[in-house]
């Protein structure tokens, strides 16, 4: 093979490599899409989780590959809640131990949901490990410390920061100084320190805001 040809056989591959990001871009962006026909505020809550989840993995200079799962994961990590009936979802009162076990299967569910999708990074791992937590404590299979990926972890601390700070119908908006606590409280036990003071530091700057809009360029 000369020169050449060697080049011309890399270029197809880089190209194929890009078309296939690319569609599985897209592919993430309809199950969004989908969520958002049933339920805004699920939506809404992915799309938050997944600007500042990619801000925490690119303060901790994160590859740009590893960027791309974490945001990708992020965009769709809930959307086994579809499963959730709503009165359960946006129920106001205290759950029950039944309603809260129908609750915890979203992650699973959210896996099955994708689990025919032939991502390049792993997506499905950072989605159903997106409650586990470093004690042991979280769900669905009490995970612990590096047995729960990195980009889980990220996951988690920007989930839970977006939850706090955000209006349910279920429950009033607590504000960034509330999330703050639950995160430093959390530090160390339950959440990974170094993520924890990652997004603190990020959520602090005026200049942070749920709604930036992420590149074009740095998807793929």
């Amino acid at each position: 093979m000369n020169n050449l040809t060697k080049r011309i056989s890399e270029l197809e591959k880089e190209l194929s490599q890009d078309t296939q990001k690319i569609v599985l871009l897209q592919t993430v962006f309809a199950l969004n899409s989908c969520l958002d026909k049933d339920d805004h505020t699920i939506a809404e809550h992915q799309k938050r989780v997944a600007v500042l989840a990619v801000k925490i993995a690119e303060k901790l200079n994160y590859s740009l590959d590893k960027i791309h799962g974490v945001y990708l994961a992020a965009l769709i990590h809930d959307i086994g809640k579809l499963y959730v009936p709503s009165e359960v979802l946006n129920k106001p009162q205290h759950l029950s131990g039944e309603e809260k076990d129908i609750i915890r299967k979203h992650p699973t569910t959210a896996y099955d949901i994708v689990s025919d999708i032939e991502f390049t990074w792993p997506v499905k791992d950072i989605i159903i490990q997106h409650h586990e937590l470093l004690d042991g404590s979280g769900y669905p299979h009490g995970l612990s410390g590096k047995e729960i990926l990195d980009e889980s972890k990220i996951l988690t601390v920007a989930d839970i920061t977006e939850a706090v700070c955000s209006l349910r119908s279920y429950k009033e908006s607590y504000g960034v100084k509330e999330a703050i606590q639950e995160l430093n409280e959390g530090k160390g036990t339950k959440y990974d320190k170094t993520i924890v003071e990652a997004c603190i530091e990020i959520v602090e700057d005026r200049s942070f805001s749920w709604t930036t809009a992420i590149p074009r360029h740095r998807l793929y």
